[in-house]
């Protein structure tokens, strides 16, 4: 029996040509599918993203709750390290 996490769904694309062409050629190149290879660039661009986005809504958090650093400092700071 196929767990969740081996279970598929599909999902319908439109691309540019020029991406639909570069995808084929790297089909060709690699020998694997377009299924493979787009699955995989998806986990790493979500990998990359979901970090990314949950970081920058914490960041907003603390400027909207005024928790940032303080101007003085940071200008203390970047005054000391300056070339």
């Amino acid at each position: 029996m196929a767990t969740i996490r081996n279970r598929k769904t599909q999902v319908n694309l439109r691309l540019p040509i020029s991406t639909r062409k570069r995808l084929e050629n790297f089909v060709r190149l690699t020998g694997r599918s377009k299924t493979a290879i787009a699955a995989e660039a998806i986990d790493q661009y979500l990998d990359w993203r979901i970090p990314q986005q949950a970081d920058l809504g914490k960041g907003l958090a603390e400027a909207d709750a005024g928790t940032l650093v303080d101007e003085k400092k940071v200008t203390a700071y970047f005054g000391k390290h300056a070339r």
